[in-house]
């Protein structure tokens, strides 16, 4: 017979199957280990994490996902106006947010993507926390989501950040 060959496993413990556990994509992500936000979304397995819109708070992207960036990611509230006096400096600083980047973290732009960080705010991204250069590992990346060998200049909008300083703008 040139049938198609079919095997049959009998359970003679009499209860039902076991729904076989399925295994994890290669790289796939660890949703226990992720933290929600309103400005982010996970894919299924949790391996990609998609930040939109406004960081309203303190947050950390971490090594184990990759990150993409769609649209303008504003970071903090930022004061737009330009402040005078010390304590209205201080105020601005007081309430910004923070995102902080592991040591290995691949952040990738949609076309229309950027990450803007506002006045007050501050992105903490240090591959090493030392004096020296960072491992391959270690490389925190920006780029556009398009595969090696096409991403090019002005692929997406780049990482923004403000300061207190006046411009001439």
């Amino acid at each position: 017979d040139d049938g198609d060959k079919v095997t049959i496993n009998i359970d003679a413990g009499g209860g039902p199957t076991p729904t076989p556990t399925p295994t994890p994509p290669p790289g796939g992500g660890d949703c226990d280990a992720v933290v929600e936000a309103d400005f982010v979304e996970f894919n299924d397995d949790c391996s990609v994490g998609t930040m939109f819109g406004d960081v309203t708070e303190d947050y950390t992207l971490t090594s184990s996902v990759q990150w993409r960036i769609d649209g303008a990611v504003i970071v903090g509230s930022g004061n737009s106006t330009i402040v005078e006096s010390d304590a209205d400096v201080q105020a601005v600083r007081d309430a910004g947010v923070t995102l902080t980047i592991e040591p290995g973290t691949d952040i990738r732009a949609f076309d229309d993507g950027s990450l803007v960080v506002t006045r007050g705010s501050m992105i903490m991204a240090d591959a090493t926390g030392e004096a020296r250069r960072p491992t391959a590992e270690e490389v925190i990346v920006f780029t556009s989501d398009k595969p090696k060998g096409q991403r090019d200049r002005g692929d997406w909008g780049g990482l923004i950040i403000n300061g207190m300083a006046q411009t001439n703008a």
